[in-house]
């Protein structure tokens, strides 16, 4: 460790060490000095990383604030942020009185560096959590000290950036709870004027940018507050709160419960409740299904949960959907989880809190399931996306790239407004794309509407989901994680069963892909297409006729294969057996006409076509004196149903 370094931190140590001495001595305590010296040999051996993990799992009183400031320090050295200022708030909230001169300290050793992003790192956390007047204006003066103030509009995440949506999304009123349709071509939100909630809508022009918002209208809008909408994947179902007048806020007497409208013909159906399995005479609101339409995560405040609002989960199962479990400690805590929203990679959860180690009032997380269906440790979103205000209500684009959030801040319209911004690495989801289109009949281009249509994941042929095309203009929306390959699959009566392959694993792929599913009926022949390729006389090469037919099939072979994902190509060769039964040479007769179907065989490789799609036939013949049945091959398009 260099000289300079060690004179900055060894402050630290030398109040951490001072504080153990006063511990008093029992045999836990002695568990846990024992324990500290073995993280500060590794401090000693300049190994950060490993310090810090051995510090998180050393177990102290909860009143103990010291383990929490050794990380401050430990933190700082790696210069981050996110993690100082998380383990500042917890020093604080130990034992404040402890924690504050350390800390004002370690502040101004990183201003004397020029590290002051991390100096107000500290120092912004300390004015906002500190209850002691004399103690806040000490932070202050240390702020205009060091010339702080500005640091409140930087960006502590290197390349993060937030975006306010403009006028045709944010007014003078508070806009909030945004949810946009898998496409990202559709965004709803909850804007309250004058008391009320109403949702509105807005949808993306030819050049991508977002129109005036609307009023989404009568229904779900009421005049009692309506808020929280979530979209379902397939943008069919509009899930959403509904409060009515049991108590003014909704929460204390009850009277906010969960909702849903269904889209047909552009038109939202009127609500529809769900039963006394998810509301309860408590809280209910703010719901979003997943992707699969099996899970519906949702707040409230009925008994069974930690403490305030928990984030709970409901499963639809045959035909029922579930008496809601509770998310568990790792997401849920004493105080209030609000806004959740489940990411179309189905494992990934985002939330707002009160409760967890926070910048300011409430902030947004993310947790990942483990392989067990349970949570992960949420991961504070960080700087600037998280303000030292009530930062909640949050989605994130298909594709993980972006998301959108509300908040209130120094460049809004008016009130809360809603913000863009960009996601860096160690928040994103798992990269999908939306699969969009609708379900036709191939003759005449009618749409059949109320089509089941399954994805699998492909080979294994494990169902992912299954959904029905819409009831008013046949349409369909699913998401497909990129990297993956995908089988999706239709049977309906009076048509042929409808197979397409989908390979995602290229990364230059876009973020929609749109192809209708267009459905055959029955009289539609199996040999889609079938010609005869002529050799020249003796030789290993087509005649140029045979080699335009060759290429009309390569050019029609994408046409077929959207179509169906169960397409093959049949060659048929012919050879002598004998000319009598004295002939031994039919085994030169046979690799001639084996090179002949290889040599087609090929040409189909190079255009990529799968080799298991092109299957070789040599056919014996006896007696035969058609010399021309020998320079030619039978090519045949047969599609499997």
């Amino acid at each position: 460790m260099k000289k300079d370094t060690v004179h900055i931190f060894k402050f630290n140590i030398i109040i951490l060490t001072t504080v153990l001495f006063f511990v008093k001595e029992t045999v836990a305590q002695e568990n846990y000095r024992l324990q500290a010296k073995v993280c500060e040999s590794l401090v000693q051996k300049n190994k950060i990383n490993s310090a810090i993990d051995c510090y998180q799992k050393v177990q102290t009183p909860s009143e103990v604030a010291t383990i929490a400031l050794r990380l401050c320090d430990l933190y700082a050295r790696l210069e981050d942020s996110i993690n100082l200022s998380l383990q500042t708030k917890k020093a604080i909230e130990r034992d404040k009185l402890l924690a504050f001169l350390p800390l004002m300290k370690l502040s101004a050793n990183l201003h004397e560096q020029k590290k002051d992003k991390l100096s107000f790192a500290i120092l912004n956390v300390l004015e906002i959590n500190s209850t002691d007047s004399l103690l806040k204006q000490k932070v202050i003066e240390k702020k205009l000290k060091y010339n702080l103030i500005p640091l409140a509009n930087q960006d502590p995440i290197e390349g993060i950036k937030l975006k306010n949506l403009g006028p045709k999304i944010n007014t003078l009123e508070n806009e909030y709870l945004p949810s946009l349709s898998l496409d990202g071509e559709t965004l709803i939100f909850t804007r309250n004027t004058g008391g009320n909630e109403d949702f509105f809508i807005s949808v993306k022009d030819s050049l991508g940018n977002w129109i005036q918002s609307q009023n989404i209208g009568y229904p779900p809008n009421t005049n009692l507050p309506d808020g929280g909408a979530k979209l379902s994947g397939d943008g069919h179902y509009l899930f959403y709160t509904r409060c009515d007048l049991r108590s003014p806020n909704g929460i204390v007497g009850g009277g906010c419960d969960i909702a849903f409208s269904y889209k047909e013909n552009g038109v939202w159906s009127s609500p529809q409740y769900f039963g006394f399995t998810i509301n309860t005479t408590g809280y209910e609101g703010q719901p979003c299904l997943s992707i699969d339409n099996q899970d519906m995560y949702f707040v409230s405040n009925r008994p069974g949960g930690y403490g305030g609002k928990d984030i709970w989960v409901s499963h639809f199962s045959n035909r029922f959907w579930s008496e809601p479990e509770n998310l568990g400690p790792s997401i849920n805590t004493a105080k209030d989880e609000t806004s959740p929203f489940i990411h179309a990679d189905n494992e990934t959860l985002y939330f707002s809190s009160n409760g967890h180690p926070s910048i300011g009032k409430s902030d947004l997380y993310v947790s990942r399931k483990n392989e067990n269906k349970t949570w992960r440790k949420p991961i504070n979103l960080g700087f600037p996306i998280n303000t030292t205000e009530d930062d909640g209500s949050i989605v994130v684009s298909a594709n993980g790239k972006y998301g959108l959030c509300a908040s209130t801040r120094t460049d809004g319209l008016g009130g809360v407004d809603i913000y863009e911004f960009n996601l860096y690495p160690a928040i994103q989801p798992q990269a999908t794309l939306c699969y969009k289109g609708k379900t036709i009949d191939k003759f005449t281009n009618g749409l059949k509407k109320k089509v089941n249509i399954s994805f699998y994941n492909y080979p294994e042929l494990k169902l992912l989901n299954e959904q029905i095309s819409n009831s008013g203009n046949a349409s369909f929306c699913q998401a497909l994680k990129k990297g993956e390959s995908y089988l999706i699959q239709v049977s309906i009566d009076s048509y042929r069963t409808f197979n397409r392959l989908i390979n995602i694993k290229n990364d230059s792929l876009g973020d929609i892909i749109e192809k209708d599913i267009a459905l055959k009926t029955p009289h539609l022949v199996d040999t889609l297409f079938s010609t005869s390729l002529m050799f020249q006389p003796n030789e290993l090469k087509l005649e140029q006729g045979s080699i335009r037919k060759l290429d009309s099939v390569l050019r029609k072979w994408k046409y077929w294969s959207d179509d169906s994902a169960r397409i093959h190509v049949e060659l048929h060769g012919s050879y002598y057996c004998c000319d009598s039964l004295q002939d031994t040479l039919y085994l030169q007769r046979l690799k001639a006409c084996d090179l002949k179907l290889n040599h087609i065989s090929n040409i189909f490789h190079k255009r990529k076509i799968a080799c298991d799609w092109v299957m070789l036939n040599s056919e014996m013949v006896i007696y035969n004196d058609d010399e021309e049945l020998f320079d030619e091959i039978k090519l045949y398009v047969i599609e499997n149903y």
